[in-house]
């Protein structure tokens, strides 16, 4: 029973992420009915839609007392250390791309807006939701990595947008999915606080683009 209990709650948790970013889809395929189809809109409409995923996410967190663990600071010399290096490559970012609103929101979008809101969600909510039915963390981290990875397969709505969609970007989303959550999900699960996942989720941002 207790089995089946977990996996119920597993099971939720699948259906709440795929709603999410269903949700996401469908208002920005509505959206895009009144404004063209580019990067930049892309993008923008993703920020928005993200911004308003975290500010209910917070709420909802703070109104069940959910602690989301962003400022558990144990080793405060290793955070500026990943602050620093964060500030330097997102500078170096902005020098090294065109100054134009489609790279400025591109970078904002990917450094800043999305690895807040996904490990506030993933390393965060689901990570002290799951901590609640299982005793060793370990599980935890391996349950979160495996959901984030199909969770990433849905970013590839902009491809198929763009007109640039593969199916082997299929396979790329999960990889890249899986990769992310695994090292995200380590620092979180070392450090005991997403803030430093929303860092090193920001860092791997940049590097990778």
């Amino acid at each position: 029973k207790r089995m089946d209990s977990k996996l119920k709650n597993i099971f939720k948790i699948i259906l709440m992420i795929v709603s999410l970013q269903i949700i996401r889809i469908a208002v920005r395929r509505v959206l895009l009915l009144f404004i063209p189809i580019t990067e930049l809109s892309l993008n923008i409409l993703n920020m928005v839609i993200f911004i308003i995923y975290t500010y209910l996410l917070v709420k909802y967190c703070k109104k069940n007392k959910i602690d989301l663990r962003v400022f558990k600071v144990n080793n405060k010399n290793a955070y500026l250390l990943l602050i620093s290096i964060f500030i330097i490559l997102f500078i170096i970012n902005l020098l090294l791309n065109k100054f134009s609103m489609n790279n400025i929101f591109k970078i904002l979008y990917g450094t800043i807006t999305l690895p807040i809101f996904e490990e506030l969600l993933f390393r965060g909510y689901i990570w002290s939701r799951l901590l609640k039915m299982f005793k060793n963390e370990m599980y935890v981290y391996i349950i979160t990595t495996l959901l984030f990875s199909i969770y990433s397969v849905f970013y590839i709505d902009s491809a198929i947008l763009l007109k640039v969609f593969s199916f082997g970007l299929i396979i790329f989303k999960l990889v890249i999915g899986l990769l992310f959550g695994l090292i995200t999900g380590f620092v979180r699960y070392k450090t005991k606080n997403t803030f430093s996942s929303m860092i090193v989720s920001s860092i791997m941002n940049m590097v990778s683009k």
